[in-house]
Order: C-alpha cells, then structure tokens, then sequence
C-alpha cells in the first residue's frame, strides 16, 4: 500500500473536514503526538533501509503484471526490481543508508530473496489482477473521508473480490497482527463501498517468511469498520480542534524519527537534543 495521507480542511472556521488513510489512522491509535508530526506538520524523516526495501519489491511486483502472461518468472521481477532500485537509490539515499561496505548489496538480496519467496506462494501466469495499486476512496459523512492505495485486487471464478497486501518485515505472530489487519478491513470497506459486496478473503502476504493470514470478512464486520472509522475520526477531529497532542511513550518510541523533538522525551536525560526538524519545502 501507498504511503499514509491526512488532508484537514477549516480548522480555521472550526468546520473540519478530514480525508484520512489507513497508514494515519494507525499512527494516531499508536500514538497521537506522531500522527501530529506526520499527518498535521508533516515533518520529513529520514529514509530507511526497510521502506526502500519494501517500496522496490512492491513495484516489481506490480510491474510483472504489465508482462505477458509467459514472460512472468523470477528473472524478468528481478529485473523490475533492478530497475526500481536504480530510480530509488540516488548519491544521497545511497550515502544515507549504505555507509558500511557491502550494506547495499546485502539489502538487494533481501529484496530478491522477497521475489523468490513471493514465487514460491504465487504463479503470476495463472492470473490476472483486477487491479494493482488501486485507488480508493469513500465518504463516511459528517465532513469524513477514507482513501487509499491497494496493493492488489482480484476476483475469482466465482466473482468473489480478493484483496492482498504484500508485507517485507518480519511475520508478527497472529494475534500481534491486528494493526496491518485494521488497514485490510479498513480497504475492505472501501472496496465494498465501491463493488457493492465485501471481499471474501483479504491476505497479508508476508515475503520474508512465506506466511499468508486471511481474514473473510463478513457483511458485519464491513459496517462494524465503518463505525470504527467514524469513531476515530471523530477523536482525530476532537484533538485537532483542542490541539491536545499527547505523546503515548512505548517501546515503539526507540525507532521513532521524532524522540528528539516530542514533548515525552526532550526533559529526559538519556533522550537525544531537542533539535527543530525543518519542515518541507
């Protein structure tokens, strides 16, 4: 999936209008001072390995569907991601992340061993997706909207709607696995707004290990999301207004771009300086 968006309109009127993704939604349950940073000041952060990882195995996976059905083996992906990874990887990304000898061709056969993985569970000569990176958005009411990029689409012989989600990280154990499902639910919503039927499976395909979760969601559950939507929406829009940004300190704080600059850390001795973050041009 894309990158999280936020788009606020009137907080000056005090009339908000919220267009959200599953991405910033997440990151205001984790912890509404990063969503701050992130969806409202919009502060830059450094790259990382694992995200330039991520982002070049996802769009080799999507740009072997754009071959003929005969053309999709390991070799032709390898060459997509090869591509990728050259319109990715500029002199300052390169000088950021690989600074140790051998570092970037150790992350390059990651993203390959992904590939071969992804292999291994899918034959993309089987198939056609109904769609790749594919746009969604629904309006919930009362000025809220959801949006977002899905990974893939597809429907089977019997016209059931298929949602994937590819995953470069570690496989979690399933029942630590909610977060990256409440964004599946969340896409399985958008797709029964938009198909009129919910999808009868959505996967998180996780390319490290091989492992697949799915979830069926039901009719139910597609309207339970939408309350949850509207739910924290409705929150997002309470702090927004009152400007009560509250940092929730977890471990989840030790990779944060942000611990130099948040307000639960700059007064404790071990954090790191409190240095201004330039915001975007």
């Amino acid at each position: 999936m894309s990158q999280g968006t936020c788009i606020v309109r009137g907080m000056e009127s005090g009339t908000i209008e919220i267009t959200l993704s599953p991405s910033r939604m997440s990151d205001f349950k984790l912890c509404p001072q990063l969503f701050k940073y992130r969806a409202i000041d919009r502060l830059p952060e450094a790259p990382s390995e694992p995200a330039l990882r991520g982002t070049a195995v996802h769009a080799a996976l999507e740009a072997i569907f754009d071959l003929p059905r005969v053309e999709r083996h390991a070799a032709t992906a390898f060459a997509a991601l090869d591509a990728a990874w050259e319109r990715l990887v500029d002199a300052d990304t390169r000088e950021a992340l690989f600074t140790d000898p051998g570092s970037e061709a150790t992350s390059r056969d990651r993203a390959r061993e992904h590939i071969e993985t992804w292999f291994t569970l899918e034959d993309p000569r089987t198939f056609e997706p109904v769609g790749r990176e594919v746009r969604l958005r629904s309006d919930l009411g009362d000025g809220i909207a959801v949006q977002g990029i899905l990974d893939r689409l597809d429907r089977t012989p019997g016209g059931d709607w298929v949602i994937s989600d590819y995953k470069c990280g570690r496989t979690p154990e399933l029942e630590r696995s909610q977060t990256a499902f409440f964004g599946l639910e969340t896409y399985a919503m958008l797709v029964a707004d938009l198909t009129g039927s919910a999808p009868a499976h959505i996967r998180l395909v996780y390319l490290d290990s091989g492992d697949i979760y799915v979830i069926d969601p039901s009719p139910r559950d597609i309207e339970r999301t939408r309350k949850t939507l509207r739910a924290l929406a409705g929150a997002i829009s309470t702090v927004i207004s009152r400007q009560d940004w509250r940092a929730r300190p977890r471990g989840f704080c030790n990779h944060c771009s942000f611990r130099g600059i948040c307000p639960a850390w700059i007064d404790l001795p071990d954090a790191e300086p409190a240095l201004p973050l330039p915001r975007p041009a």
